[in-house]
């Protein structure tokens, strides 16, 4: 999958997985967005992917985490560097300070 949310479509897998007589394993995604999960509408202390791994014992994979994306515009420019001052039209300053307030927000460790 792209991305773990609520792990519906992971629980939808695993049905599709099991019907065909098989067991599942792991579960491999893009980029974990190590955001807080949510249970019956309220954010919770646990990443979706944290979820997946104890509620349904899987093993969880991504290509990339939301951490490695931070580094990689903070290595290419993204993140402001001490004493300079930031462009304003500089867009991947916009972007790393984009995905820096989604992890304040949202994010989990």
């Amino acid at each position: 999958d792209d991305v773990i949310s609520a792990g519906t479509a992971t629980r939808e897998s695993i049905a599709i997985i099991q019907a065909a007589g098989a067991r599942a394993h792991a579960v491999a995604i893009a980029l974990d967005r190590q955001e807080k999960a949510t249970e019956n509408g309220m954010d919770v202390n646990y990443s979706a992917v944290q979820h997946v791994r104890s509620q349904l014992g899987l093993h969880v994979f991504s290509i990339a985490r939301l951490t490695d994306l931070l580094q990689y515009l903070a290595h290419t420019g993204g993140a402001p560097q001490a004493g300079a001052e930031a462009k304003t039209g500089d867009l991947l300053l916009t972007h790393y300070q984009r995905v820096l307030d989604y992890r304040q927000r949202y994010g989990v460790d």
